[in-house]
């Protein structure tokens, strides 16, 4: 499995993230950068869902692929259904203020 990492930035690039088994990419819906968090929805065995992680920095070895992280690399974490309305909710209002802002990603 090959890692994709942001030249400049030196994190793992959340649309490369492939793990855990089972999941599939839809979209990336926020990519906090080196240090920060990503939000990404997709398919989790067959079941739309939403996932975040911690990004990390690839600079310093403990946490160079950010959190979570499988044996074969960096992961995602499934929201449980419980959250995930209450981060699809934040995650809107993030987006409408860059937007305000104009640093929309």
């Amino acid at each position: 499995m090959k890692i994709r990492v942001a030249e400049k930035n030196d994190y793992v690039l959340p649309g490369g993230v492939e793990l855990p088994k089972g999941w599939e990419l839809g979209q990336v819906l926020y990519d906090g950068k080196a240090d920060g968090w990503s939000a990404a929805e997709g398919k989790y065995k067959r079941k739309s869902k939403l996932a975040i992680r911690w990004n990390g920095n690839l600079s310093r070895l403990k946490d160079r692929h950010g959190v979570l992280v499988e044996r074969r690399g960096a992961a995602w974490f499934i929201v449980p259904d419980e959250l995930e309305n209450e981060i699809r909710r934040v995650l809107d209002s993030m987006k409408k203020s860059r937007q305000r802002e104009g640093t929309d990603q």
